[in-house]
């Protein structure tokens, strides 16, 4: 406890947990029950077309993700020393700007792109598709914001729409673009 004073508080939390976890390995399974009682998430949409995320998971399923993430996020920042490394030596390339909370936000996506091509049981085998709506012309104009995404009122960003070489990936992970006529 000495060292109290010199570490963060959620780090101080997260020993003061399991501290008390083995005074109380009785209590233990009332704790988990009360977190998976106490779980949620809730995914909407705001009036700008952003999809709004919130939640609370207990430890079963939240350490998964954050494990994933924060995987994705060290990535991330060894890429972008790598990158810079390189401009340093005078290479030209492009380096990725975004911080680590857009990196999560970009994670979200890749997991449910990625699952949404997966055959696994806890997955529905139908209905789980993102299909946007567009006509020949606006897919030809890479998007410019005339399509539509079902269930949603955004709209794609511009340069969403696949390309040759992109529409297999975009089709196994789930992501159906439905040409109409008219």
């Amino acid at each position: 406890m000495a060292s109290a004073g010199h570490i963060r508080v959620d780090r101080l939390r997260q020993l003061i947990n399991r501290y008390e976890a083995m005074l109380d390995a009785a209590h233990l399974e009332e704790l988990a029950e009360a977190r998976r009682q106490r779980r949620f998430l809730h995914v909407g949409e705001n009036a700008d077309g952003m999809i709004r995320v919130n939640g609370q998971l207990d430890p079963e399923n939240g350490a998964p993700l954050v494990a994933a993430m924060d995987a994705m996020v060290n990535q991330h920042f060894r890429l972008k020393k790598k990158a810079q490394d390189a401009q340093r030596s005078g290479t030209v390339v492009d380096t990725d700007e975004r911080s680590p909370e857009q990196v999560r936000a970009d994670a979200m996506g890749d997991f449910a792109r990625h699952l949404l091509g997966c055959d696994v049981d806890v997955l529905p085998h139908s209905g789980a598709k993102v299909v946007v709506r567009m006509t020949y012309e606006q897919l030809m104009e890479f998007a410019t914001g005339e399509a539509s995404i079902d269930g949603l009122s955004a709209t794609p960003d511009a340069g969403e729409a696949p390309t040759c070489a992109g529409a297999g990936r975009h089709h196994s992970a789930g992501l159906g673009w439905c040409l109409v006529h008219g």
